[in-house]
């Protein structure tokens, strides 16, 4: 009986959401009778990529995970002479980033006063708003001058990334320890 009702019963009214009622769909609003040949680029516009913050390679440096590769290390290898061997390529390759960072630097430095040299007959407002972003140019590259000379003092930026290696190495230096003498006081791995 109750299979009769099933396949033979009334259906009930399909229920719409409330966006379906207040915004119905209409075959007009899909369908557009525009002229094409009033568009000069038939190509819909873009997002503009520049807007859209692009990350150095000096912050993608400095945003790895020292620590977990640190810990990685140490558990896999626990070895001093390899722990001083990362440290030392971690401040080459900060300083290799800190050169390519003080090259673009230049290079801005080079294209904003050919800029100001163009301009500074046009206009003396123009002129100084390309001075002061020289300078804060000029800026940077002292301080990138200067990173450079801490980082052979073992002191700034890179040091970060050096303390939380370290940190993590010595971590995971001491969890394989740890399980070694686990493992054999307890005699499961022998």
């Amino acid at each position: 009986m109750i299979i009769f009702k099933k396949l033979f019963g009334k259906t009930e009214p399909e229920i719409k959401s409330t966006t379906e009622i207040l915004n119905p769909v209409r075959d007009e609003d899909t369908s557009c009778n525009v002229n094409k040949e009033l568009f000069v680029n038939p190509i819909p516009p873009t997002q503009n990529v520049k807007s859209q913050q692009v990350e150095s390679m000096l912050q993608i440096f400095l945003g790895l995970d020292y620590f977990g590769n640190g810990y990685k290390d140490g558990y896999n290898w626990h070895s001093n002479e390899l722990l001083e061997t990362r440290i030392r390529a971690i401040k080459a390759d900060f300083r290799m980033n800190l050169g390519l960072k003080f090259d673009q630097v230049n290079q801005d430095i080079v294209k904003l006063k050919s800029y100001k040299i163009e301009i500074n007959s046009m206009s003396e407002e123009l002129s100084a708003q390309f001075e002061i972003k020289l300078n804060a140019k000029k800026e940077i590259l002292t301080q990138i001058e200067k990173e450079k000379e801490l980082s052979a003092l073992d002191e700034g930026l890179v040091m970060t990334c050096i303390h939380k290696y370290r940190e993590g190495y010595l971590q995971g230096t001491n969890a394989f320890m740890e399980e070694k003498m686990f493992a054999s006081t307890t005699g499961l791995f022998i």
